[in-house]
């Protein structure tokens, strides 16, 4: 298994947070990470897409919410047993005026152990440039 984690510190919040982060639609607009974001509910099993990007290289995903808890949390992964099973999201965790939020992707199965050693360094920087987009966006 492996797995990218980074944080971050908002100086707002979670209400403020979570707003602009559960606007899956309108990532794009204030991050090049995570683009063209789709969710059809906010509802455990809806349909969630993005493109993903890793250097170079954009990864469509299409997934399915595992969690989403307002001002809590916001998950989404793909479950092909052996294969693969991804797991990537948002967890928020606020302390009167500020909002600790932790990005995280997790990789198991025969296609994780391939793909995550490859490209865990660049997600990692990747993921902490969109919370600090995030952080941007929501303390402007």
């Amino acid at each position: 298994m492996g797995e990218v984690r980074v944080e971050i510190e908002i100086d707002a919040p979670a209400d403020a947070v979570w707003s602009v982060l559960n606007d899956v639609g309108r990532w794009a607009e204030w991050n090049e990470v995570i683009i063209d974001g789709r969710c059809d509910a906010p509802d455990v099993g809806a349909r969630i897409s993005c493109k993903v990007a890793a250097g170079p290289v954009w990864f469509p995903v299409n997934s399915h919410l595992v969690e989403w808890a307002p001002q809590k949390t916001l998950v989404w992964g793909v479950d092909h047993g052996r294969i693969a099973r991804v797991q990537h999201g948002f967890t928020m965790h606020a302390s009167g005026a500020r909002t600790r939020v932790v990005h995280f992707e997790s990789f198991e199965g025969l296609i994780g152990r391939m793909i995550f050693p490859l490209i865990n360094g660049t997600l990692t920087r990747n993921y902490a440039t969109f919370l600090a987009c995030l952080k941007a966006r929501v303390e402007r």
